[in-house]
């Protein structure tokens, strides 16, 4: 080999390690960049996961509370309609008493009829 053979002999095999050296930092990153993707999808699909099992679970404790609040509202709406079958029928009573008897007896009446009313209302 020349003199001039030998530098350019070594240049030429310092730069094949380079090049070897940045196709291997390529691939590395490369790899890195695939393991994040598979990582964040990964964790993406476990948020996923635990927000569908809670919108569920919400679901069914709205359904639950909306099904207990009818329930209850129904139940006070019958009591409801009974106290005001019962004023109408005191009413009537009232009304028809009205018809058939004097003043004095027909006070006497309603007041014990009014005393109805002051009843505590259903809750």
């Amino acid at each position: 080999m020349t003199t001039v053979q030998v530098p350019l002999e070594t240049a030429l095999q310092k730069l094949a390690e380079l090049q070897a050296q940045q196709k291997k930092k390529i691939t590395d990153v490369k790899d890195h960049a695939r393991r994040l993707e598979q990582h964040i999808k990964s964790q993406f699909a476990e948020l996923h996961q635990f927000l569908e099992e809670r919108k569920q679970c919400l679901t069914k404790q709205l359904k639950n509370e909306k099904e207990e609040i009818l329930r209850m509202m129904k139940y006070n709406l019958k009591n409801i309609k009974e106290e005001t079958t019962i004023f109408e029928k005191s009413l009537l009573d009232i009304r028809s008493q009205m018809a058939q008897q004097d003043a004095v007896t027909f006070l006497t009446v309603r007041y014990s009829i009014l005393s109805l009313f002051h009843r505590t209302p259903c809750q």
